[in-house]
């Protein structure tokens, strides 16, 4: 019967090595069989351990055996990954672990435990660690990859409702425009500053801006309807300095509601008054809008605010009294009328 009992039997106790170093183990001399767990067969071994190991001797000589370990622990390593790469313009930020100091490409940095990667090649770090074991590791960056390239055009304008298609190419890619659409190309047709980010299949982001000048013609203003010296509808409004006014035109309503005909033109730098020689204030109310034309395109703009005439119609009752009815003037905020009788 073989029997089984355990002493310490080999030259060290558990401890720590740096990785690369070498150590010795040695076990009790005078047995005749020694079987260790890393497949030598002597009373001692050498051992370069790569990593945390447990080396097993199990010595014997008549009936005795002995059995005996020790484990060797390597510490912590650096590591900063695979090999990668990243987008044009993007960056990598490589942390090997918590060390007591770092060297990065040969150069020592304090409290440089993190490196910035912002080009492809090859980063190596050197680290020592608490138990002053020096360790090594790198990394390839591999070449980076492009952005996409993204082309709007250069800044331009257009007349009013007119339009252009504005297209980010790069097929495939995902897309985000400043306007909340996410497709390939948009109509543009409003002055705006137009940016698109193009995201492609590896992730990688560029943006364009452009920006658009929609020409459009300025809407003019009434100033006042009133009478001139005639006894005729008169019609006056502030010219428009350097707003690219061609030509302004003077609208009428017609006996239909709402119905609009040109009575007249002023041409720019001319005086903006116009006389309605076909008025009749004494008899009824006239509305009359502004439109102008823009020297650009030759577009004309939207009718302005209408402005009505007012009329005034008294009665002479019986009892001798004058009862005057009037309409509200329109265009104008008027919150206070005033009559006048003549002698």
């Amino acid at each position: 019967k073989t029997n089984y009992f355990v002493v310490s039997a080999l030259s060290i106790k558990d401890t720590i090595l740096c990785k690369g170093s070498s150590i010795t183990i040695s076990a009790l001399v005078g047995f005749s069989s020694y079987a260790w767990s890393s497949g030598q067969s002597s009373s001692s071994i050498t051992v370069i351990p790569l990593k945390t190991t447990s080396y097993k001797v199990t010595m014997k000589k008549g009936l005795a055996t002995i059995i005996d370990s020790v484990k060797i622990t390597i510490p912590t390593q650096p590591y900063l990954g695979k090999d990668t790469t990243f987008c044009e313009g993007g960056s990598l930020s490589l942390n090997p672990g918590i060390f007591s100091s770092y060297s990065w490409n040969g150069n020592q940095t304090e409290n440089g435990s993190s490196f910035n990667a912002t080009t492809a090649g090859i980063i190596s770090v050197q680290t020592i660690d608490k138990f002053n074991c020096i360790a090594f590791d790198s990394i390839t960056i591999k070449p980076l990859y492009p952005k996409p390239i993204v082309k709007l055009g250069n800044d331009t304008g257009f007349c009013w409702k007119r339009k252009i298609t504005l297209s980010a190419a790069n097929s495939g890619a995902s897309y985000l425009w400043n306007t909340g659409a996410k497709t390939q190309t948009i109509v543009a047709d409003t002055t705006k500053l137009y940016v698109v980010t193009v995201t492609d299949t590896k992730n990688c982001s560029n943006s364009d801006t452009i920006s658009i000048k929609v020409i459009v013609p300025i809407v003019p203003q009434i100033g006042l309807v009133t009478q001139s010296s005639t006894g005729k509808n008169l019609i006056a409004w502030e010219p428009l300095q350097g707003k690219g006014i061609a030509k302004y035109r003077v609208w009428k309503e017609s006996n239909i509601n709402g119905v609009f005909t040109v009575i007249d033109s002023v041409v720019k730098n001319e005086l903006t008054v116009r006389i309605d020689y076909n008025s009749n204030p004494v008899a009824s109310s006239d509305s009359y809008a502004l439109t102008s034309i823009d020297s650009a395109c030759g577009n004309e703009s939207y009718r302005s605010t209408v402005h009505a005439s007012i009329h005034l119609f008294c009665r002479l009752q019986t009892s001798g009294t004058v009862v005057a009815n009037w309409n509200s003037y329109t265009g104008l905020s008027v919150t206070k009328y005033y009559i006048y009788r003549a002698k």
